[in-house]
């Protein structure tokens, strides 16, 4: 069965609600040493306008494509922001004795011992630019800050050192309700997320975005999970991809079947200087988009 390895793709942005601007992790599976994922544009580059989405006066890509060889991180990098999802969002589905999924790098001596660090930074629907993060290992959070940009200089609403945990005036809310949110803290949870638990609205507007956070990637990718009615309406966008990925691919059909639910998948494609021609049937396709 053929996947497509070489290639990763993510549409991050949430349009006219919210954007992913930069994602950085480091202490996580294959990836040692901190990696950034930047979503802010070229503005040196006009090839590509379509692809520069705007939100107030941000901008950010609509869609990166990550490049590299079998086996060299670029699911880890996605994989790793859906992981920070998943912990913000299933904070309360955690004891106080439950282990956080950490998994640390190992390729290199004395990793195994170093926090997982994960960050980023984005507009949120009340427009304003945000940088959250937190480092972590298998039983704790380590670290957990956030900082809001508005008008010039980034200010600091929180930051957390173990259970010790400094509000600024810039976070709105109730002082008696924030107390209550830091003790309620535990080792192993993150204070943005009791903070949604207590309603506080700067804390639901931004859990509010990983919630409508929504990852258009397939690692692996695998032919037969493919929405065959989609790729024929998006033929001609898809083709003009293809040859970007310069693949030796020429061209592609797609044929359904009236008496099944069966597609044929056709594709051409160039072969020193013959053109060869592979075809395969699919039953019961699996839509992924």
């Amino acid at each position: 069965m053929k996947k497509i390895t070489n290639c990763l793709i993510l549409c991050p942005t949430i349009k006219n609600i919210a954007m992913l601007i930069e994602f950085k992790v480091a202490g996580y599976r294959s990836i040692g040493a901190p990696q950034i994922l930047s979503l802010l544009p070229d503005s040196s580059d006009k090839q590509y306008p379509e692809n520069i989405f705007e939100l107030g006066k941000h901008t950010a890509l609509a869609a990166v494509a990550l490049f590299g060889k079998n086996g060299s991180g670029k699911s880890n990098v996605i994989g790793a922001l859906r992981l920070m999802k998943d912990i913000i969002l299933k904070n309360f589905g955690r004891t106080s004795a439950s282990n956080l999924p950490y998994n640390p790098f190992l390729l290199q001596e004395g990793y195994d011992e170093e926090p997982t660090t994960m960050q980023v930074v984005f507009v949120a629907g009340d427009g304003m630019r945000y940088r959250y993060g937190f480092t972590y290992n298998r039983s704790e959070i380590i670290t957990e800050w956030l900082y809001r940009k508005a008008l010039g200089r980034e200010v600091c609403l929180f930051e957390r050192q173990g259970d010790i945990i400094d509000v600024s005036s810039g976070f709105k809310g109730s002082k008696k309700i924030i107390n209550a949110a830091i003790e309620a803290t535990r080792n192993n949870g993150l204070f943005l997320s009791v903070c949604d638990a207590f309603n506080m609205e700067i804390a639901k507007e931004l859990i509010g975005y990983f919630g409508k956070l929504v990852y258009r990637d397939k690692p692996g990718l695998e032919l037969d999970n493919l929405d065959f009615k989609r790729l024929s309406a998006y033929g001609l966008g898809i083709k003009e991809l293809i040859k970007l990925l310069d693949l030796d691919i020429v061209d592609f059909a797609v044929y359904e079947s009236r008496l099944f639910t069966k597609h044929t998948l056709i594709i051409r494609k160039r072969l020193k200087k013959t053109t060869c021609i592979g075809m395969r049937s699919f039953m019961n396709p699996v839509v992924f988009l």
